[in-house]
């Protein structure tokens, strides 16, 4: 013998085994969190966002987050402009006016890469016959 059960409202299935979720078919906006509750659920909005599903964006963050956006380019634009400039100008100091600023900073670093090599021929074994 089969016995139907009567659900409760939150509950489906034969023996009442399933519990229904409200966030199934349910998409809160904006990549909000859903919260199933008792018969219903709730979009949790926390990025600034409000509406029964987070719909609605507050107008001060997005303007805030354009001009953070402009601002951080303006920077990328600036380095951009400024490494350009530095080496043009060692370039004309270089090829122009013959000054070369990096001169004594490679020529010891060519004499410490030439004993550094030196020392390590001098370790090296023959192989034994």
């Amino acid at each position: 013998m089969i016995r139907n059960c009567t659900c409760t409202p939150e509950r489906t299935g034969i023996h009442c085994e399933h519990m229904i979720n409200y966030c199934d078919n349910i998409t809160c906006f904006n990549r909000e969190i859903c919260r199933p509750l008792l018969l219903n659920y709730k979009c949790e909005c926390l990025y600034g966002a409000s509406g029964d599903d987070c719909e609605l964006i507050a107008t001060n963050i997005v303007i805030c987050q354009q001009y953070v956006a402009k601002s951080f380019s303006y920077i990328a634009i600036l380095a951009i402009a400024m490494a350009i400039g530095s080496i043009v100008i060692l370039d004309i100091l270089k090829y122009v006016f013959g000054i070369d600023v990096a001169k004594e900073e490679r020529d010891l670093y060519r004499h410490r890469r030439a004993l550094l090599k030196s020392k390590s021929y001098g370790k090296q074994q023959c192989p034994k016959l």
